[in-house]
């Protein structure tokens, strides 16, 4: 990866640093954004927080980007815009922006987002009255 202030003009992928998921994520699709010139960063960097206006310990709940042009983006909108960047991802990223998926990719990227520590065994989400996780 490359080191933050080498990096001009391209997407910024800012990501949850003490999620193994998403640490392993990065890892993956690092390989392949790499060479399309994006960059990773925690989330938790403190300069992170103050550009996305996140309150310490709050606002990890989906990774967030800024692109080329400054937008700020986050969640799925954030993984559409990275997937089009990839040309053999484009159809995909393009059927998924369809109006009966969007809701759906939307709904599952929230949900993988907020179970994600649930993965590797560190799940915060309440046990419900039946002593079972709740997976709302």
């Amino acid at each position: 990866m490359k080191r933050i202030k080498e990096i001009r003009n391209v997407p910024w992928v800012f990501y949850d640093g003490d999620c193994s998921v998403c640490r392993r994520a990065v890892w993956v699709v690092g390989r392949v954004l790499g060479r399309r010139n994006v960059a990773f960063v925690k989330l938790q960097e403190n300069w992170v927080g103050k550009l996305f206006a996140l309150k310490r310990d709050i606002g990890l709940e989906e990774m967030k980007l800024l692109t080329v042009d400054r937008r700020r983006l986050g969640g799925a909108d954030a993984i559409l815009y990275l997937m089009g960047r990839v040309w053999w991802l484009r159809p995909l990223a393009a059927f998924l922006r369809l109006p009966p998926l969007i809701g759906c990719t939307c709904a599952t990227y929230l949900w993988v987002a907020r179970h994600r520590y649930c993965f590797t065994g560190r799940c915060a989400i309440n046990p419900g009255p039946t002593g079972k996780r709740a997976m709302g």
